[in-house]
Formats: structure tokens, C-alpha cells, sequence
């Protein structure tokens, strides 16, 4: 059976690119795969409740399972980063969330699916914490995974989460307790490196495809970096990490479109 277990975080601010980052999960699956994705909502109001409630019903099926999981945000962390609410700290939940299942794949909201996921979720992890993908900007622009002391830095907006092993090292505890006692850049990634070092299984970028890269950056310099033929293969998961398709200060017309293209399937257009 080709069984994805998926998790999304959503707030009011991102409920609309979730819907559309799910819809283009389901309109690019493979007939035989059986996706189960949960939505965990953080603080969501009665609107948009209402709007995650009409969308599950009207996509869910015997081989597409719809979740929302209803949480008010009860971690008090700094809320200005510019492309990232305190939400994303619900990350640490994700294995004491989905209780039933030993392997969950979680995708940020910011993403556009482009093929099936079967073959991401097959990946194994072994006793690995997690698979994710190297990121260029924190680690070759920022230098920034020296001044957490790890030697890899993973972009933590698609990873495949080892939540058995997660659970059994009580690993949640262990990151609140380093996010309570340390700056993080990025609301939550610093810590789930640092806490993860050694423990993440790298795969290919083609999962976890950080878009505004190939705008802002050398090209050839990034072929070197994730290497070429690797980046030639399809893009599986579009990662609109940065400014958005669906705010005002988006510079990428290009990606517009993509996002655009989902966006018109759902209730919104």
C-alpha cells in the first residue's frame, strides 16, 4: 500500500496557501497512493475554520484522508520574523500529535507539489530523527550553521520525521528546552539542527526545492552546491520560502504563475 502520512501548521495568516499547497499534493498524486494529511491549525477563527471545513469535505475520498486538529497557540515567542509565525514551533508537537503513526511527513504551507509523494515518504530513515535538504542560503551566504556548531544545515520546511523515535528520546522536550534558553534565527530551525545534528538523513533538493534561490543566486555556483544532475531531475515539492506569490512584495512573477495555477482550483478563485 502507497501510504503518505502528511502534516501542514496553519494559522489564520496562511490558511489560503495551505489549501493550495494541499490541492496540488492531491492533483499531482498517483491514482494508487493513499494520502492521510493533517492540518493542524493553530488559533484558527470561525472563518476560516469554515473554510477548512468545506474544503476537507469536498476532497476527501477512499484514497484521500482529511484532517483538521484544532490547537490555540500556547507558546509565547517572538512573532516578527518576516516570513514565519510562532506556529511553526508546533513542529515539535508533530509526534505527539499523530500518535498512531511512526513516520509523518511534514510540509510547510509556503509549497507547491508538483508529483507524487510515495517516493519521499519511502525514504528510510533508519535512526535517523529526520530526512531534509541542505540549505544554501544559512549555511554558504550566513555561514550560520558555524554559529549554532553544526556541520549541516537542513531548511526544515519538508522534512520526513522519524516520530517513533521521536517520541521513545522524548526529543520535544529537548528542543522547547534549547528554544527557551537560545536565540533562533529562524523561529525554529536553529533548533531543530542543532538538536538534530548528526541525526538527519540529507536527500536531494529535488524534494524540498527552494525557488527564489535560482533568482538570487549564481547558477552555476548552486549546481555545484546541490549538485547539477541531481537538480536536473523533476522538482517534486516548489518551496515558496521568502517573499510569497500571494503578498504584495512577491519580485518573482514566474512563480506567481505556479502558485497561481493551484490556487485557481479552489474556492478562492
Amino acid at each position: 500500500m502507497n501510504e503518505v502520512v502528511i502534516a501542514y501548521i496553519t494559522d489564520d495568516n496562511y490558511v489560503m496557501p495551505t489549501i493550495v499547497s494541499i490541492t496540488s499534493a492531491i492533483m499531482n498524486k498517483n491514482e494508487s497512493s493513499i494520502y492521510k494529511i493533517f492540518v493542524i491549525g493553530v488559533s484558527i477563527n470561525n472563518e476560516n475554520k469554515k473554510i477548512i471545513e468545506e474544503f476537507i469535505s469536498k476532497n476527501i475520498n477512499d484514497k484521500i484522508y482529511l484532517n483538521i486538529l484544532h490547537f490555540n497557540q500556547h507558546y509565547n515567542f517572538d512573532d516578527s520574523h518576516p516570513y514565519v509565525t510562532s506556529a511553526a514551533i508546533f513542529k515539535f508537537d508533530i509526534a505527539n500529535i499523530l500518535l498512531d503513526y511512526d513516520k509523518v511527513l511534514y510540509i510547510d504551507c509556503d509549497t507547491i507539489i508538483l508529483k507524487d509523494l510515495t517516493e519521499l515518504f519511502k525514504i528510510d530513515l533508519n535512526d535517523n530523527y529526520a530526512a531534509g535538504v541542505i540549505d544554501y542560503f544559512p549555511m554558504e551566504i550566513l555561514k550560520h550553521n558555524k554559529n549554532i556548531g553544526v556541520e549541516n544545515y537542513f531548511n526544515s520546511g519538508v522534512m520526513l520525521l522519524n516520530t517513533k523515535l521521536l517520541r521513545e528520546n522524548k526529543v520535544k522536550e529537548i528542543l522547547l528546552d534549547y528554544k527557551n534558553k537560545n536565540y533562533d534565527l529562524f523561529m525554529e530551525q536553529d533548533t531543530l539542527n542543532y538538536i538534530f545534528n548528526n541525526k538527519v538523513r540529507f536527500i536531494s533538493v529535488k524534494y524540498n526545492c527552494i525557488i527564489n534561490l535560482w533568482e538570487d543566486y549564481n547558477h552555476e555556483v548552486l549546481y555545484n552546491f546541490y549538485d547539477y544532475d541531481i537538480f536536473k531531475e523533476e522538482i517534486v515539492v516548489m518551496h515558496l520560502a521568502g517573499p510569497k506569490p500571494f503578498s504584495k512584495d512577491m519580485p518573482y512573477i514566474n512563480y506567481f504563475y505556479d502558485f497561481y495555477y493551484y490556487y485557481q482550483y479552489t474556492d478562492y478563485f
